[in-house]
């Protein structure tokens, strides 16, 4: 009995496809609508608001970045121009002690005369 039941409604079944399949496209169509205009209805301002922040966020990164190779340039310019100025100095240094340590020979002879005398 089972067996003959279940024939008649896979036979039933079988002769509702005609009539069955461009329904459920109908209603899949209509799903597939809805969604997607409940998704551009919700989803898209979002998605406008965030395009909009990742390109002011990439204008700010950009201007920061302008600002640091000027910052950066400047240190490098006045770093060599530091660098510059203490070789100078210490040429100087160098020069008087050459100087000094000349003096220092006549200097010195003239202490040990003294002291030998």
């Amino acid at each position: 009995m089972k067996r003959f039941l279940k024939s008649l409604a896979r036979t039933g079944w079988r002769m509702t496809g005609p009539i069955r399949r461009p329904i459920a496209r109908k209603i899949a169509a209509e799903g597939k609508s809805f969604t997607a205009a409940a998704i551009r209805e919700d989803i898209q301002p979002r998605l406008d608001q965030v395009i909009l922040g990742i390109s002011h966020t990439r204008t700010e990164v950009g201007t920061y970045r302008n600002e640091t190779n000027l910052l950066l340039d400047g240190l490098v310019r006045e770093l060599t121009r530091l660098q510059d100025q203490v070789e100078i100095l210490q040429q100087l240094v160098v020069q008087s002690a050459q100087v000094r340590d000349g003096l220092e020979l006549v200097g010195s002879r003239d202490d040990e005369t003294s002291s030998a005398a």
